[in-house]
């Protein structure tokens, strides 16, 4: 990624970057998450300018409200497991500073699941495991066996629940999985 240049927009000078898309996540069709950080004071409001360009074609330019916000950093509970269970390794890794980041917001446990090794590969996964418990993380693999071979049917038609009080398929795409379901 790299600055282009600085513009002025409505009154203001703002930096252009190029981000350079290097992977879409198939799985959940879309684009990003981006990153950004400030060293805007806390509160300070501020408007992020920004477009997809490919060959052939561009996006209109959008804008987006940002507001700095200043997280409190309570460190790495002692006694007390806290991890982001549901957070992919995919977005682990996109992360810039993850480790850092992660450990200084109070998480002290890494969620791996297993699609993760098929996804980014054995070894990246490893390096990611070895880092974490370099920060005295706990590694937690998390594999729900109801979740993922149902996760394989979704839009499929014989593959649905029925609601036992209408009596009807039930349209929820995670309606197979307990943990979805209370």
């Amino acid at each position: 990624d790299e600055k282009v240049k600085t513009i002025k927009r409505e009154g203001q000078t703002y930096n252009r970057y190029r981000l350079t898309l290097k992977q879409v996540v198939i799985w959940r069709k879309e684009i990003g998450p981006f990153y950004l950080k400030s060293n805007l004071p806390e509160g300070t409001k501020s408007k992020m300018f920004y477009w997809a360009q490919w060959d052939g074609g561009k996006q209109p330019p959008e804008s987006l409200e940002l507001v700095s916000k200043t997280f409190p950093t309570p460190g790495m509970p002692k006694d007390v497991t806290m991890p982001l269970t549901w957070m992919m390794s995919t977005d682990c890794l996109g992360w810039p500073d993850f480790l850092e980041n992660f450990t200084a917001l109070g998480f002290n446990c890494l969620t791996i699941f297993p699609k993760d090794i098929k996804v980014l590969g054995e070894q990246a996964i490893v390096e990611l495991i070895g880092k974490a418990r370099k920060k005295g993380m706990t590694i937690l693999l998390s594999d729900n066996g109801f979740f993922s071979p149902y996760s394989l049917s979704f839009g499929n038609p014989e593959c649905r629940t029925i609601d036992t009080v209408t009596g009807k398929p039930v349209q929820d795409r995670f309606d197979g999985c307990p943990s979805y379901r209370g």
